[in-house]
């Protein structure tokens, strides 16, 4: 939800508008604008300032929207899945060695047994 207001006090204009997405404020601005402008033109200002955030903040959203149904709809990395099963932007793990557990994308001895004849043993 988008909420934009402007006015114009004592030939001084300016604008603001907020954008809110459930509930929370996401992003918020206020501009002054030059003495010689109306508030209408105040008012259109502030639309399209609140509609380009929207654009920039859509694209982000939809984009993780289509990784949680590709995360969700794969057969693979179901270990992983089930430590970890909401995509999101923000990092959990920061330790090296759990990031290579709950992957799967280390070096375990599960790995070296399971390799053949022709893979390295290590020592």
């Amino acid at each position: 939800m988008r909420l934009s207001d402007s006015s114009k006090i004592q030939n001084r204009a300016g604008c603001a508008f907020v954008h809110f997405q459930e509930n929370d404020e996401i992003f918020s601005e206020l501009l002054r604008l030059s003495d010689e402008e109306t508030v209408f033109m105040a008012e259109v200002v502030a639309i399209r300032q609140a509609v380009k955030i929207q654009i920039k903040n859509a694209a982000p959203r939809e984009i993780l929207e289509a990784w949680q149904q590709r995360w969700s709809g794969s057969s693979n990395a179901r270990w992983t899945y089930s430590l970890l099963s909401k995509v999101d932007y923000k990092r959990i793990y920061g330790d090296f060695f759990l990031n290579q557990f709950s992957t799967g994308h280390g070096v375990f001895p599960f790995f070296d047994t399971h390799g053949g004849p022709d893979y390295p043993k290590w020592v």
